[in-house]
């Protein structure tokens, strides 16, 4: 017999979703902490308060009986033994419990349309791109420790390519010259979400911006220079960049060494790309807090440059120190597996 739900059992269900929301939000980011004049993140919690009505079943009125009668005709030879053939037991029934399939597998004789390009020749295209994740989240921290599942399904939303400049390096005054932007944002709920800035360089993909919402609260990371999140290259070639946030209070550093090739089943479509050994750490100025990619097991990216530098697959391995709304310190360790459901947009 299932218990029955008290209110402090609803409350720290509540509580339970509330910061797995939170601290997804804050895995997405690779290292995107708090901004501007706070510096701690806030937990809404909601309180439910569960009211219980209890009824005296022996004061109820006692219920009548209803006869039911009915002739069954009989010739006095074939007695109709399916009029009262006893109903099949729960057993002997068959329930149909196949679950359809997410998305189709491809061909055996499949073969891959477009290889991995060493060069992105234009952004992706603009939509939703819906994503499959499996993991977890392990929080520790404020008296927790706790471990919960990542949301099994989440989605990315590419914008349109806009010809646009910015500021050019620290300490000038003049702007770059117009570069095609475009932003990604990847959604997990009502209120918590990160929306990057890319810019399709001559010669790599750049990171320009991070904005993090988590529960209402903004936060923000802009490097300069821009941290250069893809080089164009190929099997054996690496890259490293760093950029300094003196607004925000903030420095990150990206290293990424394209280690192979991998051929990517993304629902039916057979997608080359290469396999990127990536890390990211991002260094809070004020506390001297480092967020990132765990060093026991660096995050692996396969990115698909023939399709506009879509990441069609990342295997993510990031450790994030925070604070919680008490000023305790919370440490969440990120490890999941996020996959395209398409290398095309299912909604633009």
């Amino acid at each position: 017999m299932t218990p029955p739900l008290t209110p402090a059992r609803t409350a720290w269900s509540v509580t339970c979703h509330r910061i797995l929301g939170l601290l997804v939000v804050i895995g997405l980011t690779a290292g995107a902490c708090g901004g501007g004049e706070r510096d701690s993140l806030q937990f809404g919690i909601r309180r439910l308060a569960l009211d219980l009505a209890f009824v005296d079943e022996d004061a109820a009125a006692p219920l009548t009986a209803e006869v039911i009668r009915r002739i069954i005709p009989f010739d006095g030879e074939n007695f109709p033994d399916d009029e009262f053939a006893a109903p099949p037991r729960r057993s002997d029934r068959e329930v149909d419990l196949a679950i359809p399939a997410l998305c189709p597998e491809a061909d055996a004789d499949a073969t891959v349309p477009t290889p991995a390009s060493p060069s992105i020749i234009d952004p992706p295209s603009p939509g939703v791109y819906p994503r499959r994740n499996t993991g977890s989240v392990e929080i520790t921290g404020a008296g927790l420790p706790i471990t919960l599942p990542y949301p099994p399904f989440s989605a990315w939303t590419i914008s349109k390519a806009e010809l646009r400049t910015r500021p050019g390096a620290l300490g000038s005054s003049g702007v770059t010259p117009p570069a095609r932007q475009y932003t990604v944002t990847k959604s997990l709920g009502e209120g918590f979400s990160t929306v990057e800035r890319f810019e399709l360089a001559a010669e790599a993909l750049l990171l320009l911006e991070r904005v993090t919402t988590t529960n209402g609260v903004v936060t923000t990371f802009r490097p300069d220079p821009p941290l250069e999140f893809f080089r164009f290259g190929a099997e054996g070639d690496d890259y490293v960049s760093s950029g300094v946030d003196t607004t925000n209070g903030y420095a990150g550093v990206i290293q990424g060494v394209i280690t192979d090739r991998a051929v990517i089943d993304v629902c039916g479509e057979l997608t080359d790309t290469f396999v990127i050994r990536f890390t990211e750490i991002v260094v809070n100025l004020r506390t001297g807090e480092l967020s990132g990619t765990n060093e026991a097991a660096p995050t692996t990216l396969f990115f698909a440059p023939q399709h506009g530098g879509l990441v069609i697959r990342e295997d993510v391995h990031t450790i994030q120190r925070t604070t919680g709304p008490g000023g305790e310190p919370l440490v969440a360790r990120f490890d999941y597996v996020s996959t395209m459901l398409g290398t095309k947009p299912a909604k633009s």
